[in-house]
């Protein structure tokens, strides 16, 4: 008992923690002993015992147990911890301290047989009587009178001696973590140009190696199938999404990447020009011809043979067009069908794309065709005007550089997520390099790591890729298969990342684009291994070796743990976010409250996204967390009794002169709060 004769909740809980082992608790809910002092826990999937009892404290290595939210978890968030109470209070009451409290304090008697909770009220109410007396000249009935005009009863003069908030944090934007680029992993060519491009240029590696990676990909898709581990064969089209702000020098580095694919561009498109004219002459004089055939025969048979001795209509040549930046899914369908049929979807304004016309019509339909292209799926389309046409065989690379305000939108975009097409992207979104990018007197054109990667990409671009006989628009090229050992490590790589994507996991929260990393290995090391040959780009020896596996391996273990930091980051910005929207709108729909407030208003009134429950339940915590915000039990406000209050560590109301809103001054709070007693028929708003 303290001073006051009150026992207050540390007391309370020692004493239930003196009372109960904790072994005892860990077997009635579910623990499974192993050893002595070794438990495995009910949420684990590992079957691994990883609950270690000592000093009757408990502490568990399951991360399972710290998403669930038992105990305190540990500074690094890989543990968790506590005593028998902590158990108590999850089980029993869903971590809900305050009702946990309130049961103990109910079920647990002092010496004579009194609940603990009674015993406190009765020693409150003494303590506040001997206080009151006291106080010589003031009468009773003065105070609690000048505590009602001052809107401060004493319970409430209580609540500001006792508080409980947790240290104060600022409400910020969190810091994206992330890693050194494995520049190395890129091999010989393609480092260089970095290095190169790093120098000169002075952009963000990451973004760098994302654009030249993109435009390898393109250049190296039509060469190539891939053998998976699995057995299958995929195309190797690479997707890629890079953020930077204004100035981070996207567009420069995106130039200089994709000069030799413009260059290649140019010549195809004068050679069509050149075509074109010869395909316009050899068609008017190829349907001339048949109106003539048509004429002159007597008979179907007749026509038939006139016909064929006319032959075939002249084939249209292809469009030169290979880059396009802003294209809607019907242009993309035309540019497969009357141009290339291999092409990239470059923008260095992603945004033209994201927000632009192709995204407008309907995100679903157009997300999940970009999804098919990267699959390397038949394209087919149904027309009232048109009727049925499948294009096959085709290849497509994407690479979407955009500004943060529209990645950050994006990149939790549901729809995008859901669907699967930002699984099937490698994003790299680094710091700036503002700030440190002294000027430096150097073309990147004459330095010779980019003269040997303009050539690597001419070579690899004006080869002769693979086509079907009967169809020149279809591509059919050889299937690169993975050596023994380099089959091996991917199969090692996909069990590491598939231990990890449980619900416990560490990649769980990206669980799509994990799911898919081995496939983007694969790709990888085709694309890294036909840049190496660059001089065949249908190379003789069609296997991957495990070198070239292991630098594909490097890079995509950086993606990996790349797009783990960026969901961290949005989810924490995500909550910072309702927080910030929780705090306005307390102060506009309970101002005349400050510094308490409850649920109620905000749910009705409140902004849209804080109407929702788990929104607002997470703005709550964050604010509980950042140590803004402290759960203070019930009371009485707006003329109800409410069950859950909380209140603003800066206190004051500042939206009214004067508050006729009352608490009720009556000793009917204790250190285990009590539920009021309700008349039958009168509903608690909460």
């Amino acid at each position: 008992m303290g001073a006051s004769g009150r026992t207050s909740k540390y007391q309370l809980i020692d004493l239930f923690n003196d009372s109960v082992e904790v072994t005892d608790l860990l077997a009635y809910y579910g623990y499974e002993q192993h050893s002595s002092n070794k438990w495995l826990s009910p949420h684990s999937e590992s079957g691994m015992a990883g609950v270690f009892v000592k000093d009757n404290r408990w502490i568990s290595s399951h991360y399972s147990d710290v998403v669930a939210g038992i105990g305190q978890v540990s500074h690094d968030g890989n543990s968790c911890s506590g005593d028998a109470f902590d158990l108590y209070c999850f089980y029993e009451h869903g971590n809900d301290r305050t009702e946990a409290l309130k049961a103990l304090g109910e079920q647990m008697t002092t010496e004579d047989g009194t609940s603990i909770t009674l015993a406190n009220q009765r020693a409150y109410r003494q303590a506040e009587e001997d206080m009151l007396l006291s106080r010589s000249g003031i009468v009773l009935d003065n105070l609690i009178s000048h505590a009602r005009t001052e809107n401060r009863n004493i319970r409430n003069i209580r609540n500001d001696m006792d508080e409980d908030f947790l240290p104060y944090k600022e409400l910020t934007s969190s810091t994206l973590q992330i890693e050194p680029y494995p520049i190395h992993a890129l091999g010989g060519v393609l480092s260089g140009a970095c290095q190169a491009l790093s120098q000169t240029v002075q952009a963000p590696i990451p973004l760098i190696a994302n654009s030249l990676l993109a435009a390898s990909a393109l250049a190296a898709q039509p060469h190539a199938n891939v053998e998976q581990i699995h057995g299958s064969n995929t195309v190797i089209s690479c997707f890629f999404i890079t953020v930077g702000d204004s100035g981070e020098r996207k567009s420069a580095v995106d130039r200089y990447v994709i000069k030799p694919i413009i260059h290649h561009q140019e010549e195809l498109t004068r050679e069509y020009k050149k075509k074109l004219k010869d395909y316009s002459n050899d068609l008017q004089i190829y349907n001339e011809m048949r109106k003539k055939a048509i004429k002159k025969a007597k008979t179907r048979d007749e026509l038939e043979n006139l016909l064929a001795e006319i032959g075939e209509a002249p084939e249209k040549p292809l469009h030169g067009l290979i880059l396009c930046s802003d294209p809607t899914i019907e242009g993309i369908y035309r540019q497969l069908t009357e141009g290339q049929s291999s092409i990239g979807l470059f923008s260095d304004e992603g945004g033209l794309f994201v927000g632009g016309y192709g995204m407008s019509e309907s995100n679903l339909t157009t997300l999940a065709r970009l999804s098919k292209l990267w699959d390397g799926a038949n394209f087919d389309r149904v027309r009232a005007g048109d009727g049925i046409s499948i294009v096959t065989n085709r290849r497509m690379s994407l690479h979407l550089m955009m500004q943060s305000v529209v990645a950050n939108e994006f990149l939790g975009d549901d729809i995008a997520n859901g669907q699967g097409f930002l699984p099937r992207c490698l994003v790299a979104f680094p710091p700036s390099t503002a700030g440190s990018r002294m000027f430096v007197d150097k073309n990147p054109d004459e330095l010779p790591e980019m003269q040997a990667y303009y050539k690597m990409l001419t070579n690899i671009l004006e080869a002769q890729h693979p086509v079907d006989q009967h169809d020149p628009q279809q591509i059919k090229p050889p299937v690169l298969v993975l050596s023994p050992e380099a089959k091996t490590r991917l199969i090692e790589f996909h069990d590491r990342v598939e231990a990890e994507l449980g619900i416990s996991g560490k990649y769980a929260p990206i669980r799509g684009f994990a799911n898919k990393i081995v496939e983007h290995c694969t790709r990888l090391s085709a694309v890294l291994m036909i840049v190496e040959c660059a001089t065949n780009a249908n190379p003789s020896d069609l296997t991957i070796e495990v070198s070239t596996v292991d630098n594909a391996l490097l890079l995509t273990q950086w993606y990996l743990d790349h797009w783990l930091a960026i969901n961290v980051k949005h989810e924490q910005d995500h909550h910072t976010h309702l927080a910030s929207l929780l705090m306005d709108e307390v102060k506009k729909t309970q101002g005349h409250l400050l510094p308490y407030f409850y649920k109620s208003p905000i749910q009705h009134k409140g902004h849209n996204q804080l109407r929702n429950k788990d929104n607002l339940d997470t703005a709550i915590q964050t604010l509980i967390d950042h140590g803004m915000v402290r759960l203070v039990g019930k009371k009485h406000l707006d003329g109800a009794m409410r069950q859950e209050v909380y209140k603003l560590r800066e206190s004051g109301c500042e939206t009214c002169e004067t508050c006729e809103t009352m608490t009720e001054s009556e000793g009917d709070f204790e250190e285990v709060p009590q539920l009021p007693q309700v008349p039958q028929g009168v509903e608690v708003e909460n």
